[in-house]
């Protein structure tokens, strides 16, 4: 057994799919929140221009089967002109319908003592030298590869390691489509974990992004996780749009548990970088929805 163990099951991820001709496919993943006395599914924005611009109607599963996502939309729409490889905020939600969210079985939305509002999540000085480790190792082997081959990888290291886990960890959680099959007339799909460690302030700045808008992670090259940190197949990360991102916590149990910090968006293959909008900036946007709608 591996140092890292998470108790609950992370049904907050919804798969996003549309409709091409007969056949229904999916394109993204969703995060469901209960917030405000009301139930939100989050996602990218280029996720919600299949609806917008494409008019193609945007699908969830439930127990009815695949239902098209009704309720309120807040949508960041292109201005002439624009691309969404220009737009850092890259979010949008709906406000789902009561209807809707008492069709959903499969999926728990999350609550809101497990949303992290902190603003700032670049790489604290502190920690460099532990997320050198971090990145090095985590994702390229598992711990329990790690404990039985590296002789030198000693059990004072493995405790520091879990704190680094618990301390700077940031995890991309989504439903990548090479995961979606469909076999006899039932879809299937599967999340997978990008287990990755923060970054220095300057690789926001060369990005042109804001640090206390957005969020970044930088993983390794030899692929995923599952949410206990054993080696997977990595697929390729096409899907992963709308998910989550998270901040690793260690619970008083022994377990280990998540927070909400962001929406990812955006991938940077050849930088081994995802990058997405901290939950706070996405929270604003819903409560000045919520304002001008009471």
């Amino acid at each position: 057994m591996g140092i890292v163990k998470f108790q609950d099951e992370w049904d907050e991820l919804c798969p996003i799919f549309i409709y091409n001709q007969e056949y229904i496919e999916q394109i993204a993943t969703g995060v469901l929140i209960d917030i405000w006395d009301n139930t939100y599914l989050l996602t990218a924005s280029h996720v919600v221009d299949h609806f917008y611009i494409e008019k193609k109607k945007l699908y969830i599963p439930t127990k009815n089967g695949f239902e098209p996502i009704s309720g309120v939309y807040n949508h960041s729409h292109l201005k002439e002109g624009e691309s969404r490889d220009d737009d850092i905020i890259d979010f949008s939600f709906f406000k789902l319908s009561k209807e809707l969210k008492s069709n959903l079985i499969d999926f728990t939305p999350l609550q809101e003592n497990k949303i992290n509002l902190s603003i700032d999540f670049t790489l604290n000085d502190k920690y460099k030298k532990s997320n050198e480790l971090l990145t090095k190792y985590n994702v390229k082997k598992s711990n329990d590869y790690l404990k039985n081959n590296y002789s030198n990888f000693s059990d004072n290291i493995l405790e520091q390691f879990a704190s680094i886990i618990s301390d700077i960890t940031i995890t991309f959680a989504g439903y990548p489509i090479t995961k979606s099959k469909n076999k006899n007339n039932i879809t299937y799909s599967e999340i997978v974990y990008y287990h990755g460690g923060s970054v220095e302030k300057s690789v926001y700045d060369t990005l042109s992004l804001n640090h206390n808008i957005n969020v970044v992670a930088q993983f390794g090259r030899h692929g995923s996780m599952d949410k206990n940190y054993t080696q997977n197949n990595p697929p390729k990360k096409t899907g992963i749009s709308g998910g989550g991102i998270y901040k690793i916590i260690k619970n008083n149990n022994g377990f280990y548990d998540r927070e909400l910090i962001g929406i990812g968006h955006t991938k940077k293959d050849k930088q081994h970088l995802l990058i997405g909008t901290n939950i706070n900036y996405c929270l604003s946007q819903i409560y000045k929805q919520e304002r001008y709608h009471v």
